[in-house]
């Protein structure tokens, strides 16, 4: 600490002398220089009071290393009785108080300092020295007094709170306390939910059973890994006691509940859900369609026999399908849909090749996202509502040859709001069909421009004819996103890419032929939006063009699998200076 100037140069020696006795850890004779200083005639007539809060100051560090606290605050406040504006003492006070333990005390005295001191800085120390000790005091509070929220706050405002907990938490709360388990067990879900998702162990009969006798007013079941024991007591609730029909939610997946001999007919179900290993015929799913009047979500697993070519589907309130055939052949031939409210549709599994036949969904007219994964598909007629169309894992029967028992062909429709596009390992069974679908290749040509932005592509052909003219069509020329998996692309291709798609700001590329001239083509085009490239499995593709796309503001990423990781050309990019 400076001394002022304008002491006594004996009292400044003093002074010199206590903060050596300070560093030494002789606080007594530190004490006694201080005293002798305050004593001296001239330090009391002619000190201004800022040097003389100084000599405080010395005196009151002494006494807080001494451990004598109180002296130490007798001296802090009168620092602040010399000049009240003068923020050393109500921080000297204010650490004094919080060393007793009076957090309450020592916030006050920073407080005081808050009204009277008025130079910025010194605000500033005071602020933040409020903020640690109003945190401080905040912890105490909570750790002297706690309480058991459950009886200190209202019921609504612990109803809220419990809210935004799952079943699983609500259980394990029920052993905390007799309070905890009286209000837990009259709020949802407890009362009205048994849910045994992401179970670890299986579900016995006296597990069951405890968390059936919870329920006032069923309304959710979410079933999996029953014993054989708790799924006979769950077929009798389900079943004979009729629970089922005052239930808004179903999830199920136990190979011995009898779904495929009982049927049921409910206005309260929103959502059912029977998963594998449950299984049901189709004629159980038209039923439960049909007669649960209020659902909006269903998923399915099915077995259909080979008799079972047809089949129709319908529900005047359904807004999402999933329906995954298992086990054994089913064909889209014989499938009806008559959903006219639904917006999105999963089919899975229709994959007999003999019996694949076209989709007709135009009377679907809220429709806007299908996926087919493993299906034999030949065409598809879809409403102009649809915006995400995926086909992954299916086989494309191409070839217009009409069935004997095929009616006219309708239209093939464009697809002026579809925005993504996705068909992966998706393919005809030959390659002398074309590679795409009919509606592909027509609706590239019908819709100008649309609303494409997203693309995830697998081309097989030959020949990058087909790939090129569809790429060329004005549907992908604000294409933003672009997934592509072949063996055919090479390097002079980019300049499709190039042309094609202009608003292009993410590509990944899989299994091409290409090198990293392919990749310097895109990324130094002049007013390029590309921003991210992934590389996955092209080995002729040198890692030097990660610097490369950096350096223009370009993301490159490799992925490679384990069969390619060893591969590598070498090859490197250089630049033309």
């Amino acid at each position: 600490m400076a001394i002022a100037v304008a002491l006594p140069k004996h009292i400044s020696d003093l002074l010199v002398e206590c903060r050596k006795a300070i560093k030494e850890k002789k606080y007594a004779e530190a004490i006694k220089s201080i005293n002798t200083a305050l004593k001296s005639p001239a330090t009391k007539t002619n000190t201004e009071p800022r040097h003389l809060i100084s000599v405080y100051d010395y005196r009151h560090a002494a006494y807080v290393r001494q451990g004598d606290r109180d002296l130490a605050l007798q001296d802090a406040k009168s620092m602040i009785r010399l000049d009240r504006t003068d923020v050393r003492g109500y921080l000297r006070c204010s650490a004094v108080a919080r060393f007793k333990g009076n957090m309450t005390a020592a916030l006050q005295y920073l407080e005081h300092g808050l009204k009277n001191c008025a130079e910025p800085g010194d605000l500033d120390t005071l602020r933040s020295e409020t903020r640690v000790v109003r945190d401080q005091l905040s912890a105490e509070l909570v750790l002297s007094r706690p309480r058991d929220p459950v009886t200190t706050l209202p019921f609504e405002v612990v109803e809220m709170i419990m809210s935004y907990l799952d079943y699983r938490q609500h259980v394990r709360m029920l052993r905390v306390s007799k309070s905890w388990k009286r209000m837990l067990s009259v709020l949802p879900p407890l009362i009205d939910t048994v849910s045994f998702e992401g179970a670890k162990s299986n579900i016995t009969a006296k597990m069951l059973l405890v968390a059936l006798r919870r329920l006032v007013t069923p309304k959710t079941f979410k079933i999996s890994g029953l014993t054989s024991g708790a799924s006979d007591i769950l077929q009798h609730r389900l079943w004979r006691d009729k629970l089922i029909e005052s239930l808004h939610v179903l999830q199920i997946s136990d190979q011995n509940n009898p779904f495929r001999i009982f049927s049921f007919g409910s206005v309260r179900m929103r959502r059912i859900a029977i998963d594998s290993p449950t299984r049901c015929s189709v004629e159980i799913v038209d039923q439960i369609l049909r007669r649960c009047t209020a659902l909006e979500y269903a998923r399915f697993t099915i077995c259909v026999d080979a008799s079972q070519l047809q089949c129709k589907l319908s529900s005047s309130t359904l807004l999402e399908l999933d329906l995954n055939c298992r086990t054994k052949r089913a064909g889209l031939l014989g499938l009806t849909i008559d959903l006219p409210q639904v917006r999105t549709l999963y089919l899975r599994g229709f994959d007999d090749a003999p019996w694949g036949g076209d989709l007709d969904l135009r009377h679907c007219q809220y429709l806007t996202a299908l996926s087919l994964y493993h299906c034999a598909v030949r065409d598809l007629f879809l409403p102009s509502t649809i915006t995400h169309l995926r086909m992954e894992s299916c086989e494309l029967q191409t070839s217009r040859n009409l069935w004997p028992f095929a009616g006219p062909q309708p239209e093939l429709p464009a697809l002026d709001n579809l925005e993504t596009l996705d068909m992966l390992d998706s393919a005809p069974r030959t390659n002398i069909e074309m590679p795409f679908l009919p509606l592909i290749s027509q609706a590239s040509a019908k819709t100008k421009p649309g609303k494409l932005t997203s693309l995830g592509l697998t081309y097989k052909d030959d020949s990058a004819h087909y790939l090129e003219a569809l790429m060329l069509s004005e549907w992908f020329a604000g294409l933003k996103a672009l997934h592509i998996d072949s063996q055919n692309i090479v390097d002079r291709h980019s300049q499709l890419f190039v042309t094609a798609c202009p608003e292009l700001e993410r590509i990944h590329i899989r299994g091409a032929q290409i090198t990293g001239v392919f990749i310097v083509d895109l990324v130094a085009v002049p007013k390029s939006k590309l921003r991210a490239v992934t590389v996955e499995d092209c080995p002729k593709v040198s890692r030097d063009i990660i610097q490369f796309g950096e350096q223009r503001g370009v993301h490159v990423k490799f992925i490679a699998s384990a069969e390619n990781s060893s591969r590598s050309s070498g090859r490197r990019v250089r630049e033309v200076q």
